[in-house]
């Protein structure tokens, strides 16, 4: 192992780093670790000398006047002492910056590495921090007003000075707060851009989305932004009178499965198979990508079209110009180039609608059912029955497919098609599959909470030495090269099967979460796919 020359300029900009950790297994640089972020609603807004600071339900956000950007900069999401931020507050006479969460108060001064904390409980008034109307600041100190209650601060410590009914004398500069915010405005006149209008009180998006003002604050060029509860914000040109969406990114905080589609990410989530627990209403962002190439994100709605019948995807799969996602009510169809919606269901020849995985082998898509495999032509989008060989009727999971064969693993073991078994479903394992991964040569099936190994020319499969740390649960297996990963519920696992050595990955080298539902690894980089969020590490700095 050694550390590879490469190239650090990313090309997704709008990543930012997590917090900086001690490292455990190597010297960590700058950018090797990359977050996507995961916006919620914006909740306040403050001017700043430089540039615009917003306050989300899940971190900050700050738009630099001059290079016009909007990203979470790592600088001041670090040590946040909570992710839900009700209030931000730059102070020019300090030039500090101020935040209320719902346990107390924070700052940090230019200079400053860390957030000195306040506690609410520190301080002589009973506070909750969801109920503070503005945080503001004069030449005596930093002010709290909790509904016409005003508790002023010392700008520099933070220390209690008083408390009045009375407010502060002028001249005072107060943020822009949702809390504050009683009426939406009227947005009569203004003009929207792509796929978001506004009408009187409020935006609206594809498949009839709304998106709900929270707040609005003009910018030192006086064109005005508005704050929504969607986590979108919309900037608009009092002239001209036309909004234009700017955002540093969108992925649900939960995500289960992702796709690497040439220049373009895709991200989905399926809230049964993470808490067993039936999916939410079809409502709100079930997919979204990122378009590397054109720069922007793209969002899609349960209600888009009537044809979607569940919004927790399980899998996705990408066939020509179609993306098919693996839902509990059958298969959702997206036309990509003309944005149009179909469905495989039960009507169609699935023997069970929740589908699990899906595998484009041949001329056919595979889906993996509980109750079987089913066949299906991708020209005519339905479910053909198999006259060559005998498909699995058992509860099918996993699903993979290679150069030389496809496999199905199922409740009762794992099945071999190809010409390896005289092009005939075969069973050649008979432990519960988990999960699936081929090198091309060797085949390595996860079972019973342990890694099997078929080597490229034998027939029996042998348990390796990789498990999951800590007595967690192996939930992923991947591979690149002559590397194997596992993603687990205590951390993810880089096995080097040439010299037998591991490393294992937790928070304390970067990752937001030691719950990993999946991971993909590439030649640079490989994503996790964490309970925190979606994070990636450039492992081919470190890595042959």
């Amino acid at each position: 192992m050694r550390r590879a020359r490469v190239c650090r300029y990313g090309y997704v900009i709008l990543l930012a780093l997590p917090a900086m950790v001690p490292a455990q297994n190597f010297a960590y640089g700058s950018g090797d670790w990359q977050q996507l972020p995961a916006l919620s609603e914006i909740t306040s807004a403050s001017t700043g000398d430089q540039g615009l600071y917003f306050s989300t339900l899940d971190g900050l956000l700050y738009f630099d006047y001059f290079t016009q950007t909007l990203s979470p900069l790592p600088e001041l999401n670090f040590g946040l002492p909570e992710r839900l931020i009700y209030q931000v507050y730059h102070d020019r006479s300090t030039l500090a910056l101020w935040i209320v969460y719902q346990r107390g108060v924070a700052f940090r001064m230019p200079t400053d590495y860390y957030w000195r904390e306040v506690s609410f409980s520190a301080l002589p008034d009973n506070f909750d921090g969801r109920w503070v109307t503005h945080v503001g600041g004069n030449y005596d100190g930093i002010w709290i007003d909790s509904d016409g209650v005003f508790t002023q601060l010392n700008s520099f410590t933070g220390q209690f000075m008083r408390t009045t009914l009375v407010p502060p004398a002028p001249p005072m500069e107060w943020n822009v707060s949702r809390a504050d915010f009683d009426f939406a405005p009227d947005l009569s006149g203004w003009f929207g851009t792509g796929e978001w209008i506004a009408t009187i009180r409020d935006f609206v998006g594809p498949g009839g989305m709304l998106a709900v003002p929270t707040l609005s604050i003009p910018d030192q060029e006086q064109q005005v932004w508005f704050g929504t509860d969607l986590g979108l914000l919309f900037r608009g040109d009092r002239r001209v009178r036309q909004l234009e969406l700017l955002q540093a990114g969108y992925t649900p905080r939960q995500v289960i499965t992702m796709l690497l589609d040439g220049k373009r990410v895709w991200f989905a989530d399926n809230a049964y198979r993470r808490t067993g627990k039936p999916n939410p209403l079809r409502e709100g962002f079930f997919l979204t990508s990122w378009d590397e190439q054109a720069g922007r994100w793209r969002y899609y709605n349960g209600s888009e079209s009537e044809l979607i019948r569940d919004v927790g995807v399980n899998k996705m799969l990408r066939v020509g110009q179609r993306l098919w996602l693996a839902t509990m009510e059958g298969i959702a169809l997206l036309d990509t180039r003309r944005g149009t919606w179909g469905w495989i269901g039960s009507n169609d020849g699935l023997l069970d609608p929740a589908v699990w995985d899906l595998a484009s082998h041949g001329d056919f898509v595979y889906a993996a059912t509980t109750a079987g495999l089913a066949m299906i032509d991708p020209r005519t989008l339905k479910v053909v029955v198999d006259t060559l060989a005998t498909l699995p009727r058992t509860q099918v999971l996993a699903l993979l497919s290679d150069s030389t064969a496809l496999y199905a693993g199922t409740i009762s073991g794992l099945y071999e098609y190809g010409e390896r078994v005289g092009n005939q479903w075969r069973r050649i394992f008979d432990l519960p599959v988990d999960g699936l991964w081929s090198s091309g040569e060797e085949l390595f099936v996860v079972a019973n909470n342990l890694v099997f190994q078929r080597s490229a020319h034998g027939r029996l499969f042998e348990p390796i030495a990789l498990k999951a740390p800590n007595g967690g649960k192996i939930l992923d297996i991947e591979g690149y090269g002559p590397y194997i990963w596992l993603a687990t519920s205590a951390g993810a696992v880089v096995f080097d099967r040439r010299d037998q050595r591991r490393f294992t990955f937790t928070r304390k080298d970067g990752l937001p979460s030691e719950i990993i539902y999946a991971l993909i690894p590439t030649s640079q980089w490989v994503w996790f796919l964490t309970s925190a969020g979606v994070v990636r590490f450039n492992w081919g700095a470190y890595f042959e």
